[in-house]
């Protein structure tokens, strides 16, 4: 596996800073965010982000993103576009990017449709289909792998959802990227299935974690639960068995850190992500799907070795 940081982890650094301490700190990579944002003299994650390329004027800007790359040695993981997927002209647009920077993924998010439910899912997920078949073709002219997360509130927003979404389209082309925090909220399946379901359709991890609470009480009593991000070590998705799922399967891409909640310095923060994530990516190595065991509760299956209780 290979670790990089989407910059969503970085706002108050500018794009050089970002290369370089990442670089600094060991990570393989970072994860570009690709946006025109509002702008704040306050950055926070998605206002006035400064580790942000614009989308306006973004050719004008690959000779500077190659020659960061050179410099510090730091590779490119992958341009986190913020297109929907219906957005052809904007999808293409990063997509040439990618192939200009020899970037090997481009991703893409999901269309301001109407929300699910309003429409017929039928429709979304014809809808999806057809856009995905186009962008299929458009990534394989250009040789760049176009990916999407797994989300809440989307019609992939479980890996059995994704993958008859995308099924029938060369895995080459087109991928998923399992966003774990997601599907903490929505979409949850067993780790090791989730793996499996997506197969050569997954392309890489993002890590970011959530806990449930209860919010408030109705007059009769019934309570309402809300979901808050929380620290990789501590919301709802036990990483560590997730990084056992990755290892069972052998999974060998990117896992990209998008831990925004620590109370601590930016490089603390994603200092300490990466160290317990190579923790428990280290740990587990020796996971196997036949030692995978159903567990119930939240997890739906555990390694065996991490059951309740257990140290390793």
């Amino acid at each position: 596996m290979k670790f990089s940081a989407f910059t969503i982890m970085t706002a108050d650094w500018t794009v050089e800073e970002t290369a370089q301490q990442l670089k600094r700190l060991g990570l393989d990579g970072v994860a570009w965010r690709v946006v025109d944002q509002q702008m704040s003299d306050t950055p926070s994650s998605h206002v006035g982000n400064r580790s942000t390329w614009p989308l306006t004027g973004l050719e004008s800007r690959l000779p500077e993103m190659a020659q960061l790359r050179d410099e510090t040695g730091l590779e490119i993981a992958a341009l986190y576009g913020y297109a929907g997927w219906s957005d052809h002209h904007t999808v293409e647009r990063l997509v040439r990017a990618c192939s200009v920077l020899k970037v090997k993924t481009c991703r893409v998010l999901a269309p301001r449709l109407p929300q699910l439910g309003r429409v017929p899912y039928d429709e979304h997920l014809q809808r999806s289909k057809e856009d995905w078949a186009w962008i299929a073709e458009c990534a394989r002219g250009f040789g760049v792998r176009v990916v999407t997360p797994l989300h809440h509130g989307w019609v992939n927003a479980s890996a059995s959802a994704a993958r008859r979404m995308l099924d029938g389209l060369p895995p080459n082309d087109v991928g998923i990227i399992v966003d774990w925090g997601c599907l903490a909220r929505e979409g949850w399946e067993d780790p090791l299935a989730t793996v499996q379901i997506l197969g050569p359709y997954l392309d890489s991890v993002m890590l970011k974690n959530y806990g449930i609470y209860p919010s408030r009480k109705r007059g009769d009593g019934s309570v309402i639960w809300e979901h808050r991000p929380e620290p990789l070590q501590t919301g709802r998705v036990d990483i560590p068995n997730v990084f056992a799922a990755l290892n069972a399967d052998g999974f060998d891409g990117w896992v990209t850190l998008a831990e925004i909640t620590a109370k601590m310095t930016t490089r603390d923060r994603v200092a300490d992500a990466l160290a317990f994530a190579k923790a428990a990516a280290q740990s587990t190595k020796d996971a196997r799907a036949e030692a995978w065991i159903y567990d119930g509760a939240l997890v739906g299956g555990r390694w065996g070795r991490l059951s309740p209780g257990e140290a390793l």
